[in-house]
């Protein structure tokens, strides 16, 4: 387990030794000075895939500073993304629990099929954990969260809490006697694109009014900014609350189509 020096290491290695897990630390240690980029991304837990690797062990798991978002790596040393730290919580609390999901626009449209196999419905909310949990506590929903490795479990609290979500995979991978790798090889597999726009301050406005006229045969939610729902793949564009850009963030079936139409779609932006 990497909890990269925060909060995290004061909680999660015990909490996994009182699972009955064998744990091998690193950056545990409180100080608050990260050993690496904090953010629980891929290109970030080089050492927790080599540390895996090298000790057989059956998974990794990484926090973030504040310990509510949870990233995953598989026992073969890979990690498998943060988006599927929520998927794979998804996947074991539905099969306990039937209720609907509760997600943001932004996360994966994997948790629309993890839904209709356990024939319940997913809910979008604005981005932002508060708006997800109003919505599940609204809905008492079981289960829901943030593509971003934020997995709310309502039976502890209603905001994102990776101690919590990594009880829960455990569960998952004990229950199931399986790698943690095919567990994630049975989620449908979807791949993002995601850039930004920076844009002069008075632009914002006129920018964000061109999406309706440009993307007029597609369905289109305006919860929060404007996502764009196509055959197998969406667009969400939408304003920073806190800097002069705007965000566009992509998903569909390969990379390679996820990365074009996010460079077709900032063209037609900017153009």
């Amino acid at each position: 387990v990497d909890c990269v020096n925060g909060a995290g290491g004061v909680i999660a290695p015990q909490l996994l030794r009182d699972l009955g897990c064998e744990v091998v630390e690193l950056n545990c240690e409180p100080t608050g000075i990260f050993a690496h980029v904090p953010e629980p991304l891929n290109k970030n837990l080089g050492d927790l895939e080599k540390a895996v690797a090298a000790q057989k062990a059956d998974l990794g798991f990484a926090t973030d500073p504040d310990v509510d978002r949870l990233s995953v790596v598989d026992e073969t040393g890979k990690c498998i993304g943060e988006e599927f730290s929520l998927l794979l919580a998804e996947k074991f609390i539905l099969s306990k629990t039937k209720g609907d999901i509760v997600t943001n626009l932004s996360s994966s449209m994997a948790s629309e099929d993890i839904a209709a196999e356990f024939g319940v419905k997913v809910h979008r909310t604005k981005v932002g954990e508060i708006n997800v949990g109003k919505k599940m506590m609204e809905l008492q929903s079981p289960v829901g969260g943030e593509g971003n490795g934020g997995i709310i479990c309502p039976e502890v609290h209603y905001t994102r809490d990776a101690p919590a979500g990594m009880a829960v995979i455990l569960g998952y991978l004990a229950e199931r006697d399986e790698p943690i790798s095919k567990l994630a090889a049975e989620i449908p597999h979807y791949y993002f694109a995601k850039n930004k726009i920076k844009v002069d301050p008075t632009e914002l406005d006129n920018i964000m009014n061109k999406v309706p006229e440009i993307f007029t045969d597609y369905k289109l939610d305006t919860k929060d900014g404007i996502k764009i729902l196509g055959d197998k793949f969406w667009i969400h564009i939408r304003k920073s609350g806190t800097e002069p850009i705007i965000r566009v963030y992509v998903e569909s079936e390969t990379a390679e189509k996820s990365e074009q139409i996010c460079k077709e779609t900032i063209g037609k932006l900017v153009g």
